[in-house]
């Protein structure tokens, strides 16, 4: 398997392929270059390769060119988008981040730009953030990349299983992490019912117990011991999760304890079984 290196050189307007399978001998592969025409590639200086190609930001060309390089010693012109100081607001195109179907690219238009690269052959403007010295401060705006927001996992809460006198097993699961592994998840419980805590730690909501354990924690159902109950009690039972945007808690769920075992017997029993003890 061959392995290549992606090299933009802003001076020879181009796009270089560098073979570097052999780190200690890097050698030539091939290479797309012009300016002012097909391929637009004047100042070329930043590139991100995604799949079969490679989307190029020019600076003096003003444009996001998107070249095919499925074969590397023979990169091809795919499609540009380009202009400056109007839509698409590609003047002095500084970098450029992928993803899915769109492009992120800044430029000296003090903007980020929004390109649909869904047609690598006709990428078409989608949308624009610019402005300078103010909201949204994006003068001369170089770097840029995608990231999705981090939100509270999201917890449901089963009915509570193995329910005795003074123990019973919390049920949850978590059904989305919120786009990061959980790093705490548990239950808390009370003998009152409570409303949801929300952004909350289970030692600051009104429950009077909680449960928790800690570790890396994705999607799926999970258990708890609730130890420590009152026998013949409701009790009021939320399942939670916690990561670096926050906890979120399941819908609270109600079981009650068994009765107390006296000499081997629950003593609801002892009347059914002989009603004149």
């Amino acid at each position: 398997m061959a392995f290549y290196a992606y090299v933009t050189a802003a001076d020879d307007d181009s796009l270089v392929v560098i073979d570097v399978t052999d780190p200690a001998n890097p050698t030539f592969k091939g290479v797309i270059k012009g300016a002012g025409a097909v391929p637009w590639l004047d100042g070329a200086n930043e590139v991100e390769v995604v799949g079969n190609y490679a989307y190029v930001p020019a600076y003096y060309d003003d444009s996001l060119v998107i070249i095919d390089v499925t074969d590397p010693a023979n990169p091809t012109f795919k499609g540009v988008i380009r202009g400056g100081r109007a839509e698409p607001w590609l003047y002095g195109a500084n970098e450029v981040h992928v993803v899915g179907n769109y492009a992120y690219v800044t430029s000296m238009d003090d903007a980020l730009v929004i390109i649909d690269v869904t047609d690598p052959a006709n990428p078409t403007f989608k949308g624009v953030i610019k402005g300078a010295g103010a909201v949204p401060w994006l003068e001369s705006a170089s770097g840029v990349q995608y990231g999705e927001g981090i939100s509270a996992p999201t917890v449901t809460t089963q009915a509570a299983s193995s329910v005795e006198a003074t123990a019973a097993t919390g049920n949850g699961n978590i059904t989305d992490t919120g786009g990061e592994d959980c790093d705490k998840r548990g239950f808390v419980y009370d003998t009152s019912p409570h409303g949801d805590p929300g952004n909350t730690a289970p030692a600051d909501s009104e429950y009077a117990n909680y449960l928790e354990e800690s570790d890396s924690f994705g999607v799926g159902a999970f258990t708890g011991a609730l130890t420590s109950l009152g026998p013949n009690t409701p009790y009021y039972v939320r399942a939670y999760a916690h990561n670096s945007a926050g906890y979120s808690y399941g819908d609270e769920v109600e079981f009650t304890t068994l009765g107390a075992v006296v000499g081997g017997l629950n003593p609801a029993l002892l009347e059914v079984i002989s009603p004149n003890i």
